[in-house]
């Protein structure tokens, strides 16, 4: 929170929780007479400063609107301009909306983006507006409700916040051209009865229209020239520098509008997810009641787009004492809400403190009560990281999908990146692996090919009891010892002697009815047998040949003697 130490108290400034509005006011009025300290002014509209913490509604409210009048001197700041968009986009108290249209006229790049939010604040206010003055602290007039018919204003500086909309959509000019639909619905709403406008703010509706009416078709606007000064968008990214340390957050525990029990990285872990904030006591349906009514509309473009289950939305209460979970339950599906594993409306079991210093939630309370709030809306990425987040005015469900759906694109490129690479060290580890078993393994075996078909047969039938029977097992195992039997046959005729491959011909004949009659004890003898005759026959070759390499093979093959080294 920019300006604010780590006591939460602004440099400079007395202890601001024992601060009365009467030196507020006056505090106000000292840091707008003084450049310097004039940028301070910006942090004294945040909701969750400490100056007003334990105060009520009304208090606040007289609070923030003298802050925001204090631009009308000063000139309205880049950083200041969100915080006058919102009351504008949501506002329904008639002194804070007032206010906030007067000093939109202090700024010094109108724009055209500025009507929508005008035209928005007329069709909000008009059933909620009242007297109220702006050149004192306090707020509302004493005399009744001024309608714009009475010609003497009691020298109170008494307004109403429609008066003050239709003086800065004049002060708007040309820019103001874009909302000539808007305003010929509402003076068409106004003729028919449906409207609240006194007769002289309607004929000054009017007489804006005519103004702003252009004589021919207007040209299809340039892109972005109707957006907002860059830097003061909803739409915030988070760099990983500013989110808090996670490990404290991952072991909160929350419960779901059933009553069941999760922890945040039991949830945020593994999926992009849509976090919007709420409570169900708000008694501003464009704040809270819209916020779960547009999470619900998100929901049904997750289903169009095809992304249901892959990004996860939650609504998670400021109010966990009191919305406990068959309210949540009703209060999501009262606003279209679909609730399943992975779309959840939740409350903390701890307390709301962790998700405010997570967050930097923009809430405040007096006592257990939300006294302020504003629209927030956070998209985690797959490690319940803050990755961005769209705050104070109204935020677009499809813009807020196709971050989300980045930040899923983006994971699962990752996820493709790391399993090629893993695949690839594997294979580099595999293949000189391989070949190193490989060269040790060939060290132990015979050197003349005669001998490998012993071996292999020996090594087959060795192996057999661990196998799973197949039916084609037996024939193989079969195969191999007819090799290992000729082999032994023609080696022991060339010494005259028989001696290995009668052995291994008794172990055959016990081998073949162990494996048909499942006696284990026949094939085990006849292993035996076989590996002893093998043995004996390679034995004796080698004490009469010596040991026989590649080059006394080709030796042999062409007729050539061996000689004993």
């Amino acid at each position: 929170m920019g300006g604010l130490k780590e006591d939460g108290l602004m440099p400079g400034l007395p202890q601001q929780g024992q601060m009365s509005e009467l030196q507020f006011s006056a505090l106000v009025d000292e840091l707008k007479s003084d450049p310097v300290r004039s940028t301070l002014l910006v942090d004294l509209l945040r909701e969750d400063n400490p100056i007003y913490d334990q105060r009520g509604t009304a208090a606040i409210t007289r609070m923030r609107g003298w802050v925001l009048l204090a631009f009308e001197r000063l000139g309205l700041p880049g950083a200041a301009l969100i915080f006058v968009l919102e009351e504008l986009d949501n506002g329904r108290d008639a002194y804070l909306v007032a206010a906030a249209a007067r000093s939109l006229r202090s700024c010094a790049n109108p724009g055209p983006a500025m009507a929508a939010f005008l035209m928005r604040a007329l069709a909000n206010i008009q059933f909620h507006d009242d007297r109220v003055s702006l050149d004192r602290y306090g707020g509302y007039a004493i005399s009744p409700l001024y309608r714009g018919e009475t010609a003497a204003k009691e020298n109170t500086g008494a307004t109403t916040a429609v008066d003050e909309l239709l003086a800065t959509l004049r002060w708007l000019g040309s820019d103001a051209r874009d909302a000539v639909p808007a305003m010929e619905a509402l003076l068409a709403d106004s003729a028919k009865g449906g409207g609240t406008f006194s007769t002289a703010q309607t004929k000054m509706l009017s007489t804006i229209l005519q103004s702003v009416r252009p004589a021919e078709p207007a040209p299809e606007p340039l892109p972005g020239c109707c957006t907002l000064p860059h830097g003061i968008g909803a739409f915030r990214e988070w760099i990983p520098a500013s989110c808090p340390n996670r490990r404290k957050i991952e072991s909160i525990a929350f419960e779901d509008q059933d009553g069941k029990r999760i922890t945040f990285r039991d949830f945020f872990r593994g999926q992009p997810s849509v976090v919007a904030f709420f409570y169900t006591r708000c008694t501003n349906p464009l704040k809270c009641s819209l916020t779960v009514t547009k999470l619900a509309r998100l929901q049904k473009l997750l289903i169009t787009r095809r992304l249901s289950g892959r990004i996860r939305t939650a609504a998670i209460t400021y109010d966990p004492e009191f919305d406990l979970a068959e309210r949540l339950r009703g209060y999501g599906e009262s606003r279209g809400m679909h609730i399943d594993a992975d779309n959840r409306i939740l409350r903390t079991m701890e307390g709301i403190e962790p998700l405010q210093k997570y967050f930097g939630l923009g809430v405040n309370f007096i006592h257990s009560l939300v006294n302020r709030h504003r629209v927030e809306v956070y998209i985690l990425d797959t490690a319940g990281k803050i990755a961005a987040s769209f705050e104070r005015i109204q935020w677009d469900e499809n813009e807020v999908l196709d971050r989300a759906a980045n930040l899923l694109a983006h994971a699962n490129s990752r996820a493709n990146i790391r399993e090629k690479a893993a695949t690839v060290r594997k294979t580099r580890f595999a293949l000189p692996a391989t070949l190193s078993m490989l060269s040790l393994a060939t060290a132990f075996f015979p050197k003349c090919p005669v001998c490998w078909a012993a071996y292999l047969s020996i090594f087959g039938i060795t192996g057999l009891e661990q196998l799973p029977y197949s039916p084609w097992f037996f024939p193989i195992i079969a195969c191999l010892m007819l090799i290992n039997l000729g082999c032994l046959w023609l080696q022991q005729r060339r010494r005259q002697g028989v001696t290995g491959f009668h052995l291994a011909a008794a172990g055959a004949v016990l081998i073949v009815p162990g494996i048909i009659l499942e006696l284990g004890y026949a094939s085990a003898a006849g292993i035996l047998l076989t590996i002893t005759g093998s043995a004996i026959s390679v034995s004796a070759s080698r004490r009469s040949t010596g040991s026989i390499g590649p080059t006394d093979f080709a030796h042999s093959q062409t007729g050539q003697t061996f000689s004993s080294r």
